[in-house]
């Protein structure tokens, strides 16, 4: 909504949208080529946020995301039980603790791993 003293408020036209990398504030053509997608995609993405919110594009036909390296819940849980039980084998316990480390549980992974 706009706010104004003088004139009634009334639903923006277009929303301001600010572009930061790094936490530093840049326009959208560097933003855009930072990025590197292209002025149409990066349209696409606002529109779909607005109408979606925080939530992957999903393809018209098959209703998948459209990144094809989309993990879903299920499958990030069976991959961390996996490394879970991997460490549990193959880790050793951190040597020499620090008097501020507060967790001891630590372990390492072999470098090869």
């Amino acid at each position: 909504m706009t706010t104004s003293t003088k004139k009634t408020p009334r639903k923006r036209k277009h929303a301001t949208t600010t572009y930061s990398i790094g936490g530093v504030e840049v326009c959208r053509n560097t933003f855009q080529f930072l990025m590197g997608i292209c002025k149409s995609t990066l349209t696409d993405i606002i529109r779909h946020f607005d109408e979606n919110g925080a939530r992957p594009r999903l393809s018209k036909k098959s209703q998948r995301p459209q990144d094809p390296h989309f993990i879903s819940s299920e499958q990030l849980r069976r991959v961390l039980k996996f490394i879970k039980n991997y460490a549990e084998d193959h880790a050793i316990m951190l040597p020499g603790r620090h008097p501020d480390h507060r967790d001891w549980h630590v372990k390492l992974l072999p470098t090869h791993v």
